[in-house]
C-alpha cells in the first residue's frame, strides 16, 4: 500500500540533521541495504554517496517502493522513473509535496537541462515563489534547500502516484486554513490550482467556496 504525500514528507523531516560526522547517517545506509531485492545487487558502502539511497530509504519506510524506484544511483533512479512513466523532464514544472527533484550541477541555465543527474531530493514545502527540498548527503548530512521555480540546476522530477491525502478537510477550520493559502497564491490559479489541490486530496470546489466566503467577509 502506497503512502500519502504528507506521510513521506513528515518521515523525511525526522532525519534532518542526521550526518556523517557523528555517524547517525548509517541508519539510512543500513536501511537502504535492507531493501529486497537490493537494486542491481549492489550493497551500499558508508563511503558511497547516499542522496538517492535516502529517497529509497524513505520509500521503504513509508511502504512506497511500488511508486518510487529504489536506487542508490541518481542516474539509475531517473531512468527507472522514466521506465515507470512517472518522470517529468521540464524544468519549469511546479512540483507538489512529495515529488522527487533531480539536479545537474553542470546545467548552464539555458533551456531544459538534459545532463547526467548529480543529486536528488524530496520536495517538502511550497510557496508562491519557491519550494523547499529535503536532501540526503547535502554537505554530508540530511538538510534542506530552497530554490525558485524553474531555477538553474533542475534536471527534472519523478512524480510518484501517491495515495489520496489522509488530511482531506472536513471541518470549517481546516477549510479556512487551506483557503487562506489559496488566497495568498500558494496554489496558483485556474486549472493549475484545481489540479494541485486535487492531487493533495482536497475538494477544490469546497475550498473555492471558503475562499469566496473569506473574501466577502
Amino acid at each position: 500500500m502506497s503512502c500519502t504525500r504528507e506521510e513521506i514528507v513528515n518521515e523525511g523531516k525526522k532525519y534532518i540533521g542526521v550526518n556523517e560526522a557523528n555517524e547517525t547517517f548509517k541508519v539510512i545506509v543500513d536501511g537502504y541495504n535492507e531493501i529486497k531485492p537490493l537494486p542491481r545487487g549492489y550493497r551500499l558502502r558508508y563511503s558511497d554517496p547516499w542522496c538517492a539511497a535516502f529517497i529509497s530509504f524513505l520509500a521503504k519506510k513509508c511502504k512506497a517502493l511500488d511508486i518510487i524506484p529504489a536506487e542508490c544511483s541518481c542516474g539509475k533512479m531517473l531512468l527507472a522513473g522514466a521506465k515507470m512513466g512517472i518522470y517529468h523532464e521540464g524544468d519549469d514544472y511546479k512540483p507538489m509535496l512529495g515529488d522527487i527533484i533531480f539536479y545537474d550541477w553542470n546545467d548552464n541555465g539555458r533551456g531544459d537541462c538534459s545532463g547526467y543527474p548529480d543529486h536528488v531530493g524530496l520536495v517538502s514545502r511550497l510557496s508562491a515563489t519557491n519550494f523547499t527540498v529535503i536532501e540526503g548527503n547535502k554537505s554530508s548530512m540530511v538538510s534542506t534547500r530552497t530554490l525558485a521555480y524553474n531555477a538553474r540546476y533542475i534536471r527534472g522530477f519523478i512524480l510518484p502516484k501517491y495515495s489520496k491525502s489522509t488530511s482531506i478537510p472536513s471541518k470549517t477550520t481546516d477549510l479556512e486554513k487551506i483557503a487562506k493559502l489559496v488566497i495568498r497564491g500558494d496554489y496558483g490559479n485556474g486549472a493549475e490550482r484545481v489540479s494541485r489541490l486535487t492531487r493533495l486530496g482536497y475538494d477544490a470546489g469546497e475550498v473555492q467556496a471558503m475562499v469566496n466566503r473569506l473574501l466577502a467577509s
